[in-house]
């Protein structure tokens, strides 16, 4: 367990050997490869966020905007002009290659995921072709009666192609299971405790 101090002594030495401040999306990265340190999330439950904790070591702040603070509309708005300045509605890579002022996390916590926002607007999330999540969900429920269970996510891309129902989306494998209204199972088995 660190403490405050320890954990900003040392998130400054590692940002001084680094050579910058880190995104989060970088740091969590640095994280899995085994770099020493407190985890995001005992970063976030100590300091309230990462921002916070940047601040408070001194440091420069990734982001000016403090996303809880401003209204769902206002990232509805963000979102509805990015559509029509692109003249399609945004994708999960444009969240995380910054071409929207809002990052994909603060609208999966605002919203649950990218199409219930898209939805505020009116609009469906689509991949790939333009086929929309409309017809994922028939597909899958034809593969679950011919197979009589719920399709892995495995046997559906091998069907209908590689990760074709999250390409550009926004839902994970799971929640299209359960918009086919069936019960989500595991493609791999579960680690022994």
């Amino acid at each position: 367990m660190f403490e405050r101090d320890e954990m900003i002594d040392g998130f400054r030495a590692f940002v001084k050997n680094l050579g910058h401040v880190p995104t989060t999306r970088e740091y969590k990265d640095l994280k899995k490869s085994g770099v020493p340190g407190p985890s995001f999330k005992a970063i976030k439950r100590v300091f309230g966020s990462w921002n916070d904790m940047l601040e408070e070591s001194g440091l420069p702040v990734n982001r000016k905007v403090d996303w809880v603070k401003v209204p769902d509309k206002h990232i509805i708005w963000l979102i509805r002009e990015f559509t029509v300045k692109h003249g399609r509605p945004p994708m999960i890579s444009d969240f995380r290659n910054h071409l929207l002022e809002v990052d994909y996390e603060t609208v999966i916590a605002r919203f649950g995921n990218l199409p219930n926002a898209l939805a505020q607007l009116g609009l469906k999330c689509r991949y790939g072709r333009g086929v929309d999540y409309d017809r994922i969900v028939r597909e899958l429920k034809v593969l679950a009666i011919e197979l009589g269970r719920t399709p892995t996510r495995d046997e559906f891309e091998a069907r209908y192609g590689s990760t074709v129902y999250r390409r550009n989306g926004g839902y994970s494998w799971t929640d299209v299971v359960k918009m086919a209204g069936l019960q989500p199972i595991r493609n791999t088995p579960r680690r022994k405790p």
